[in-house]
């Protein structure tokens, strides 16, 4: 299933689509080094054209699976009404579990795999 994203999130696109490692929506941006999604977007700028992660013999690399990842949060925190930061991630070892527990994080939500 392709990510859609709403055309009215631009701004939040905009931070998270950004070549930087690091983003204004950070809870805690003096920590930012340690938090895995950074990481991973760390690894992703280095090396993006490496594997990521192979499915079933689908190589996938670490742009494409930050781009997923990016999109997703961008949806997440775009659709998020204000509550709990909650998030379940219900997949079993796919490339849309592995960017759903990436876009969660990166959306500043709590994730339950």
């Amino acid at each position: 299933m392709a990510c859609q994203v709403r055309t009215d999130i631009a701004p939040l696109l905009e931070i998270f689509l950004n070549k930087s490692t690091h983003t204004k929506q950070m809870s805690n941006p003096t920590n930012s080094h340690r938090l895995l999604w950074a990481g991973f977007l760390r690894s992703a700028g280095r090396f993006p054209t490496r594997r990521a992660i192979d499915i079933g013999g689908r190589e996938v690399t670490y742009q494409q699976l930050a781009d997923r990842a990016k999109r997703l949060a961008a949806t997440l925190q775009a659709t998020s009404n204000g509550g709990v930061p909650l998030t379940a991630v219900f997949a079993y070892r796919s490339e849309t579990a592995y960017a759903a527990v990436l876009g969660a994080l990166m959306g500043g939500m709590v994730t339950y795999p």
